[in-house]
């Protein structure tokens, strides 16, 4: 299955405010360093409810190879879309960048993520770092959500 962003998303305003993506930042760059940023964790989490939310591009996605790895994550797909930069390397590999190009991503909604993290963490490995990232929905306000980054 390849899910495709509807036009509209390529050119839809932010609707986050700047307060929110500071702490987007604070808690991407803290991740990056193998930490954690709590204030910037806990305020996203409670608008957003992040933790619930994954946002995938690649071998995850329904009907991919991997999309079994999302076991006991039962929840509600829908499309979406992330700014940044795709490659295709032996994995596909996305770099978030707010000015970069859109990039279509399916977006999990799930109650089961949250215990399943560590297990997901491990399965992406070494090449991904799960990071926050603002994710344009055609049929919903903007999101904040999980996604599997290249480091």
């Amino acid at each position: 299955m390849t899910f495709t962003a509807p036009r509209s998303l390529a050119y839809r305003a932010r609707v986050l405010d700047d307060s929110n993506l500071d702490l987007l930042q604070r808690a991407n760059a803290a991740r990056r360093a193998g930490a954690r940023d709590d204030g910037a964790e806990a305020a996203l989490e409670r608008t957003f409810d992040c933790d619930r939310q994954l946002a995938v591009y690649g071998t995850l996605a329904p009907g991919r190879e991997n999309h079994g790895e999302l076991r006991g994550c039962d929840g509600d797909w829908s499309a979406g879309a992330v700014r940044g930069h795709l490659v295709m390397r032996e994995y596909p590999l996305l770099s978030p960048d707010p000015a970069g190009p859109a990039v279509p991503v399916a977006l999990l909604t799930s109650d089961g993520l949250p215990q399943h993290w560590p297990r997901l963490d491990e399965f992406e490995g070494d090449d991904y770092v799960r990071v926050l990232v603002e994710v344009s929905r055609a049929d919903a306000p903007a999101t904040i959500a999980n996604l599997y980054a290249s480091r």
